[in-house]
């Protein structure tokens, strides 16, 4: 397999695990408590890998990869609450009245 073979396998599997981990974010019970347990976790991951020599695009991935599954959690919980409320979800993922 070379190099380009190599970067297209990865980015599939990224997008699998992404399509993973927001099922995940959307069926757990309690998302504020997911929040918080991700981002302990991302911090921690972070600090571990600055302890170490790690090519800078790869902590930009990881910041990148967090980042939107943090947002996820956020979009979720809007969601949620506009379903709660009775006011319909935007396109964009906002609540609308």
């Amino acid at each position: 397999m070379n190099e380009a073979e190599r970067i297209e396998k990865l980015t599939g599997e990224v997008a699998a695990l992404n399509a993973f981990c927001l099922a995940l974010i959307g069926a757990y019970p309690d998302r504020a408590e997911l929040a918080r347990h991700f981002n302990g976790l991302v911090e921690s991951l972070t600090a571990q890998s600055l302890a170490m020599p790690v090519p800078e695009l790869r902590l930009q991935g990881m910041r990148d990869f967090a980042s939107g599954l943090q947002e996820a959690i956020r979009r979720y919980d809007e969601l949620a609450s506009a379903a709660r409320s009775g006011s319909r979800p935007a396109a964009d993922g906002t609540a609308q009245l």
